[in-house]
């Protein structure tokens, strides 16, 4: 229940707009404004500043590029259908379209950031955890650049 006692409320004067002209290149400085603001928060996060984080990345991502150009480049050339996963009870390769290649560097970019999203939530509780992390991405990072070497040397010679 509200009573009012003869007071009566003041009312605040409504806002001004002023016809301003936007500028055209607004919506461009707004995403820049962003940018810069998570480049310095990520700068800051102590995540970041630690050299096997900053190395698993960067390993991860260029083994992308490396499967994006190596794909795209030898698209052509490639046969019909490729090796992807070995067999050991037949003691073969199991043989996957070639249009299956085109997905695998979105797939690895997906798991990227996931993994990167993880560890990053792991850093804050458990460094060691996330030092496991980043030393398991390196090593998977370094075993695809070997695998796509010799799956795509050893298709591509003969």
């Amino acid at each position: 229940m509200y009573i009012n006692l003869g007071k009566t409320k003041k009312r605040k004067p409504e806002q001004i707009s002023l016809d301003l002209k936007k500028d055209k290149l607004e919506g461009y400085y707004t995403v820049k404004r962003k940018l810069a603001y998570m480049e310095a928060t990520v700068e800051a996060l102590p995540y970041w500043k630690n050299f096997l984080s900053v190395l698993s990345f960067l390993l991860f991502v260029l083994l992308v590029i490396f499967n994006i150009y190596i794909v795209i480049t030898k698209y052509q050339e490639l046969p019909k259908e490729l090796p992807l996963i070995y067999s050991q009870s037949n003691n073969t390769w199991n043989l996957i379209d070639k249009e299956f290649y085109l997905l695998i560097p979105f797939v690895l970019l997906i798991v990227l950031f996931i993994l990167i999203r993880l560890n990053t939530l792991t850093f804050k509780f458990d460094r060691r955890l996330a030092t496991m992390i980043n030393l398991t991405l390196i090593l998977t990072s370094l075993l695809g650049f070997i695998a796509y070497i010799q799956l795509f040397s050893f298709v591509l010679i003969y």
